[in-house]
């Protein structure tokens, strides 16, 4: 007989304890129907201020077989209690796959079997992630995030509809955690490192109660934090559409000389000033775009935080709930 994948899961949580109770019944009956899927959860409990509950998650489990709590010494966010859940599950809990999800139930667990049909379509290589196809939130939130994709599209090449929710290769994992991009975006570090990557639509769910912690300021950080993975790609299409833009502008300056000689006209003062301005205000963007280039591409050889190295410092201890 064939033995059975060995999925982890692994889900931070700050001070949802209840919905993440919900949430991994709920896996835990979504996974009973997959019996040749040997699920092990680990909740990272990023700094919860209220601690985790008497009760929790207590009573019979049919299919998980284990549940650990990593917890760490301070908040510091979703996308770094991942990347520490990540280091500290390779060294501790090796697995075949593992699932990244949110907890607040959002992440639906009746979509995990979608995402785990595409993985084992894929021979169990590819990241499988879940495309984000309809949206429940606000329409102001709709609005930004729309400008958002924008502005993301603009400054790396390329669009973005995936959040936390996928399956990684078991064996693949490390290579995110020898990069510091995995601190900054996980999504983004996974893109980056050019593991095979394969998209599922599905919907997101509602929040199972409460409202995010996540506000505007959080929100603009989270994604200026995935565009800063592809630092590189942003500094040289910067770098080229400020050059564009001189040559644009030296065309212009050229065809406006022309314009006058051949017609005998004479431009205003006032113009020639603004023209020269304009002139001089592009040089400079194009002179600190080239340094800004350059310091983007001095900076590769820096190593800078390494999960699977500087982890151990965030974890307070480790414990195994059932």
């Amino acid at each position: 007989m064939t033995a059975p994948l060995r999925l982890l899961c692994l889900m931070p949580v700050y001070n949802d304890w209840e919905v993440a109770d919900v949430v991994c019944r709920e896996i835990d009956a979504e996974m009973a129907r997959q019996r040749h899927i040997e699920v092990h959860i680990v909740i990272v409990d990023d700094g919860s201020s209220n601690g985790r509950p008497p009760g929790f998650l207590e009573g019979p489990l049919a299919a998980v077989r284990s549940v650990h709590m990593l917890k760490l010494r301070r908040n510091i966010g979703h996308q770094r209690a991942i990347a520490i859940g990540l280091s500290w599950l390779t060294e501790h809990q090796p697995a075949d796959a593992v699932l990244v999800m949110d907890a607040d139930g959002q992440d639906g667990p009746a979509d995990i079997a979608t995402l785990m049909d595409v993985f084992e379509r894929h021979g169990r290589r590819a990241a499988v992630f879940a495309a984000r196809r309809k949206r429940l939130e606000s329409f102001t939130f709709k609005v930004f995030y729309a400008l958002y994709m924008l502005f993301h599209r603009v400054l790396t090449g390329f669009g973005v509809r995936i959040g936390n929710f996928s399956v990684l290769p078991g064996d693949r994992v490390a290579a995110l955690l020898v990069s510091s991009d995995l601190w900054s975006h996980y999504a983004a570090a996974v893109v980056r490192s050019r593991i095979p990557l394969e998209t599922v639509p599905v919907n997101r769910r509602e929040r199972r109660r409460g409202r995010s912690t996540m506000d505007f300021v959080a929100l603009v950080a989270h994604g200026l934090s995935a565009i800063s993975v592809f630092r590189e790609r942003v500094g040289t299409r910067l770098l080229v559409g400020a050059v564009g833009g001189a040559a644009l502008l030296g065309i212009f300056f050229i065809a406006l000389g022309l314009v006058a000689g051949v017609f005998r006209q004479t431009l205003p003062t006032s113009a020639w000033i603004g023209a020269g301005l304009l002139a001089i205000l592009t040089l400079q963007a194009v002179l600190a775009l080239f340094v800004l280039a350059f310091s983007i591409v001095s900076q590769r050889d820096l190593l800078g935080f390494l999960p699977i190295r500087d982890y151990r410092y965030f974890v307070d201890e480790c414990q195994r709930l059932r």
